[in-house]
């Protein structure tokens, strides 16, 4: 699959979070993620674009004028990639933050979302100087 085809379907669904009228999120979601696609994060895990699309409308109810941004290039290979994002108020203050990991399935609609809330760092006690030159 190509990497644009990936990057593709995850600007949409970044888009799908993005909106609030039932129909344009439904067929972003049916361009974007798989029909038995699943998303997990530390507050929600749900199988499928209907179940998603119900999650994504009782956040949108609670919060209608926030946005999410994404605050970092797109990176992806094969059939995975992942990018930062923040959730944005209507006054522009950060809400919160987080990194979505995602699968995609052959069609290049995604299969898997794992998302992480907060910003990305290293876990405690691991070092990210790789400076020996080996990975082990």
């Amino acid at each position: 699959m190509a990497a644009q085809t990936l990057e593709q379907s995850m600007l949409a669904y970044v888009a799908v979070w993005n909106t609030t009228d039932a129909t344009t999120r439904r067929e972003l979601l049916e361009r974007a993620f798989a029909a038995d696609g699943t998303y997990t994060d530390p507050a929600a895990s749900v199988v499928g674009r209907v179940a998603l699309a119900e999650h994504l409308r009782g956040l949108a109810q609670r919060g209608p004028d926030a946005s999410i941004v994404v605050t970092s290039p797109i990176d992806a290979h094969d059939d995975v990639g992942c990018f930062t994002w923040r959730l944005v108020g209507p006054d522009g203050a950060t809400l919160r933050e987080g990194i979505d990991f995602v699968a995609a399935a052959a069609d290049g609609r995604l299969s898997e979302v794992r998302g992480f809330f907060g910003a990305y760092r290293a876990p405690a006690g691991k070092s990210a100087d790789l400076s020996s030159g080996s990975l082990f």
